[in-house]
């Protein structure tokens, strides 16, 4: 997952440059800005899991250090619209709507989060990608936030 961060954070920020100017004021507040927008990542994860029907009680934050990233479960099944809607959501508030809010008001800081939010979807992109193939299953999480399960009655041999 890395090399997609990479490629991402690359162009991200060449398409950056044309529209804002960044000096060491708007770098040190977006560093200090950014692990709460992080977080808040993360809970937006969380809210979307209860909104769409999960349970607060199954719903689990942390940190997974070795692999670089923070992380929301909900251990046990979820609906298939539950877990393509929570992949998203991070997405389209902390990424493409506070750009479009960033470019409006001109906040070279919010940009930069919002891109930098953008590259941290990478997982959830994929997983999305991957998942909205799939018409019919439920989605399991565990205690490890590199593993889940699908239980559906696809044929899932022939899917990569």
């Amino acid at each position: 997952m890395l090399w997609p961060n990479i490629l991402f954070v690359i162009c991200a920020i060449v398409m950056y440059f044309p529209f804002f100017e960044f000096n060491s004021y708007d770098f040190g507040l977006m560093l200090i800005l950014w692990l709460p927008y992080m977080i808040s990542h993360e809970l937006i994860h969380g809210l979307t899991y209860l909104l769409m029907g999960g349970s607060s009680k199954k719903i689990c934050f942390g940190a997974f250090i070795e692999k670089g990233i923070f992380y929301c479960l909900h251990k046990g099944n979820i609906k298939r619209k539950n877990i393509l809607t929570s992949l998203v959501t991070p997405l389209i508030i902390l990424g493409i709507i506070a750009y479009i809010i960033s470019l409006l008001i001109n906040s070279s800081v919010l940009a930069m989060l919002s891109i930098l939010n953008i590259s941290g979807c990478i997982g959830d992109i994929i997983m999305y990608y991957h998942l909205v193939k799939l018409k019919n299953y439920e989605f399991s999480e565990f205690d490890n936030p590199m593993s889940f399960a699908l239980h559906t009655n696809e044929d899932l041999s022939k899917k990569k």
